[in-house]
């Protein structure tokens, strides 16, 4: 009898620290990794810009997107907000789409081509205070402060802000595009307009560092 409770104890016993090293793997391979214990960088050749620009006094969209875009200092780090605070951009405005070739070549001519340092837009991102600005150059002229509007989510910075064309002084290249396009930004009012504000959208996707 003594032989018998012997071996049930002996069974039990093993059958617990079984059942304790199982739990204690099963807990370890379903802990999750807490958000900013693992290093971030961007996906390479993820990063778009697209901007909305506008015709006619009905304020119709032109929509179009830049081809060529390179994100500059930037590093590994733990969240998106460090990685892309003060993170440095240059775009390359001769390398453009709007899904019209022949309104490609009006803008790249008679627009982008006819500013001081053509083809050349760059700038830099700040977060200071909980807000996002960019400093932006474009027509040889910089502006700071610029305000911007930031999402990050899944892993994803989006950046949309608003710019005026006239800040940059950059009116007469706008005016010399309405007058090669100037039917073609007439309403149903027969007034050609090209708005000076251009909306903005930049996106960004981030991965794990391996």
């Amino acid at each position: 009898m003594t032989k018998k409770i012997s071996y049930a104890v002996l069974m039990a016993g093993m059958l617990l620290i079984s059942c304790g090293k199982k739990n204690q793997e099963d807990n370890n391979a379903a802990a999750p990794v807490a958000q900013g214990d693992q290093k971030l960088k961007p996906i390479a050749d993820s990063l778009k810009v697209d901007w909305t620009a506008y015709k006619t006094t009905d304020k119709v969209p032109v929509k179009g997107h830049f081809t060529s875009i390179k994100l500059e200092k930037v590093s590994e780090g733990n969240s998106i907000e460090d990685i892309m605070n003060s993170a440095e951009f240059s775009i390359n405005s001769m390398e453009l789409a709007t899904g019209n070739d022949g309104r490609d070549e009006k803008l790249k001519k008679s627009f982008f081509g006819l500013m001081d340092e053509p083809g050349v837009i760059k700038g830099k991102l700040n977060f200071n205070d909980n807000q996002w600005t960019v400093s932006l150059t474009m027509n040889g002229v910089t502006v700071d402060n610029v305000p911007a509007q930031v999402e990050i989510k899944d892993q994803k910075f989006t950046l949309n802000t608003t710019i005026k064309l006239e800040d940059f002084k950059a009116i007469k290249v706008l005016n010399a595009l309405n007058e090669i396009c100037h039917d073609l930004h007439k309403g149903p009012d027969g007034i050609s307009k090209t708005w000076d504000v251009v909306d903005v959208s930049a996106t960004e996707v981030f991965e794990g560092v391996e």
